[in-house]
């Protein structure tokens, strides 16, 4: 779930700052950025060690 929820906030903030006067480009790659960290977390996530099986 905190995926899709970084996606939204990731999708809001480029409109955001795309109406603000910032680039379109420059506001996607913070977009970016932001659902790449969100989707390395979620795969790593499935390495911790709390989610490990014996």
């Amino acid at each position: 779930m905190g995926l899709a929820y970084s996606i939204v906030a990731a999708l809001a903030l480029w409109i955001v700052g795309w109406a603000l006067g910032a680039k379109a480009l420059d506001s996607f790659l913070v977009a970016a950025l932001i659902i790449i960290v969100a989707v390395t977390i979620t795969m790593l996530g499935q390495f911790s060690p709390s989610k490990r099986r014996r």
